[in-house]
């Protein structure tokens, strides 16, 4: 042999590419994962997939029975609407047939009646207070009168039935002078006025503002109530606001004027 010929030596393979390193067998990488993860053995890795595998077959019976609940609930859902309108069909016959039933159309009115109280006894004789002295028909009546009856002609004005004039005209019909200073006023309870009317509308039923009334009689308790400043024991003499009345039935009373006077 040559004496310059290079002796054999075994490959270092901290010095090759790592890519060209021996790999570990797959056993020992899953030993190594193993140990890591606190499991012994191949066994228990098996015991963790079973256990893994039994939870996903419980997610997936859950997952389907929540699927029937739903399904089940949705029907009921159906059932109970067909019910629902089965009950309102029987609950607007009898009705019909007792008319003294209320429904929730007639809770609708006792609100609008409410409303429509308190709009009178504020809003409506406060601007007749404000403006009744600027009104060229009222000169004719007793003191005692005036506001009463400019009430009465006001909400004359407002809840008869009918298109509900415009609020110059409104102000012509109560004698006020044409100027800008009681159109404003008498504008805002207008715009009152006409959203209860459109309320009381909206509500269905037959309802009517009633200005019936018979001059000299007593008091029909009833349908009517005085005015606060008169005596519920004098005879009727004319009406200050009118009753709110729905299916003939009485949600607010008339406010009348009373006086044993028979010249008022």
């Amino acid at each position: 042999m040559l004496d310059n010929q290079q002796q054999f030596h075994e490959p270092d393979f901290n010095d090759m590419d790592p890519c060209l390193q021996p790999q570990p067998d797959a056993s020992s990488v899953v030993d190594t994962v193993l140990r890591i993860i606190g499991v012994g053995s191949q066994q228990d890795l098996s015991v963790l997939r079973g256990a893994q595998e039994e939870a996903d077959l419980r997610l997936l019976l859950l997952e389907q029975r929540v699927e029937r609940i739903e399904q089940s609930c949705t029907s009921l859902q159906h059932r109970q609407k067909k019910l629902e309108s089965k009950i309102d069909n029987l609950l607007a016959a009898r009705t019909r047939e007792r008319p003294d039933l209320a429904t929730s159309n007639h809770s609708t009115h006792q609100v609008i009646a409410t409303d429509y109280r308190a709009v009178v006894e504020q809003r409506i004789q406060g601007l007749a207070r404000s403006q009744v002295a600027g009104s060229r028909m009222m000169g004719r009546y007793s003191d005692r009168q005036i506001i009463p009856r400019f009430i009465g002609l006001l909400c004359e004005q407002l809840f008869t039935q009918g298109v509900l004039l415009q609020s110059p005209h409104i102000q012509r019909n109560l004698g006020l002078a044409s100027d800008a200073l009681a159109v404003g006023p008498i504008d805002s309870v207008r715009g009152v006025c006409q959203e209860l009317r459109h309320r009381s509308r909206q509500a269905g039923l037959a309802a009517v503002w009633d200005f019936t009334y018979t001059r000299g009689v007593a008091l029909n308790h009833d349908m009517q109530e005085p005015w606060p400043s008169c005596d519920p024991r004098a005879p009727v003499r004319f009406v200050v606001a009118p009753a709110y009345m729905v299916d003939d039935r009485v949600f607010a009373r008339q406010y009348v004027y009373t006086s044993s006077d028979e010249w008022e």
